[in-house]
């Protein structure tokens, strides 16, 4: 996928079908815009485009109160491109074009930079300064810039309809199965291993920190199944999502804790990507080391048997 930054001259190599959106999560929803945006682009001989921000616009319109990431950009651009984007223009939000009115955005993206022929749009499409722009001014600028305009419904499941805020609140209550439904995939996140203060190698199991890139969307503090991708491969592990109260007490940071299982090496420095498979238990406090050291050991076993009956990756 060719990924354009807006601002340096590139444009779409040919006409386009495109869609636009933050596309926190390329959630199913996400999913189905691109895939009306492929249909479309193979139906009328396009390419097919996406067009996304570099980070949440609330970061700039509303600072401190943005939600946290469920997809940093590099995976977003990434989970964009396995949807079947054939290029991704990406918005800089701090560079004024919050402030566009719509007839802006619309001549500036979408015709000159995506050369688009044809727009897909979501449920709740809005554009341009203060959310002006809509289906009906998208449909208004198309029968003037001469592209055609398709709004498709919001996509449901388990009797929800999905969205990013919908997915965090999903991940939030624990509820792994809906997040996963929504997301159409088990939710990751990646961060590079950090130094810690190696409690968990004095037990017995030692234990990489996750450091995060930007601020992670997280599920419930908990023990989790998950497995952890790094040196190219997916390895079976047990993870820690919690304030570690038996160590540190109540008022801890949250900490991402991953003890791969049957593997031994130094991780420090390296990449990894998290993904939850199965939560196991709520974070507990313990009297002491031993007991904890104790449902350490519960956990790990726990762990194994779910990858035994669900396969290495956890799936059945």
């Amino acid at each position: 996928m060719q990924v354009l930054e807006y601002g340096s001259g590139e444009r779409a190599e040919r006409p386009s079908a495109v869609t636009v959106g933050k596309f926190d999560g390329v959630h199913m929803g996400h999913q189905a815009l691109l895939a009306a945006t492929r249909a479309a682009a193979q139906r009328l001989g396009l390419l097919t485009g996406a067009v996304t921000f570099d980070r949440h616009p609330a970061e700039v319109l509303f600072p401190g109160s943005a939600p946290a990431y469920l997809t940093p950009l590099p995976v977003k651009l990434r989970l964009l491109e396995a949807a079947g984007a054939d290029f991704c223009i990406v918005l800089p939000v701090d560079a004024g074009t919050l402030d566009w009115p719509p007839d802006r955005f619309v001549d500036a993206v979408l015709v000159e930079a995506a050369r688009a022929q044809h727009v897909v749009a979501g449920p709740d499409f809005r554009y341009g300064h203060n959310r002006e722009g809509d289906a009906d001014t998208l449909r208004a600028a198309g029968l003037r810039c001469a592209f055609s305009v398709e709004q498709l419904p919001p996509v449901m499941v388990r009797g929800r309809r999905v969205s990013s805020y919908a997915v965090r609140r999903a991940l939030e209550a624990g509820n792994l199965p809906l997040a996963e439904a929504m997301l159409g995939r088990p939710y990751s996140v990646e961060g590079v291993v950090t130094g810690g203060k190696q409690v968990g190698r004095t037990l017995g199991w030692p234990t990489a920190n996750v450091a995060f890139d930007v601020p992670a969307a997280l599920p419930a503090l908990g023990i989790y199944a998950v497995t952890a991708e790094f040196d190219g491969a997916e390895r079976p592990a047990v993870a820690s999502l919690g304030v570690r109260p038996t160590l540190e007490g109540e008022e801890a940071p949250v900490w991402l804790e991953v003890y791969v299982l049957d593997w031994s090496g130094d991780l420090y420095g390296q990449r990894l990507r998290v993904t939850f498979r199965l939560r196991l238990r709520d974070e507990e406090r313990f009297p002491g080391l031993p007991e904890l050291k104790v449902q350490i050991a519960r956990d790990v076993e726990d762990a194994r048997a779910y990858f035994t009956t669900k396969g290495a990756a956890g799936r059945v």
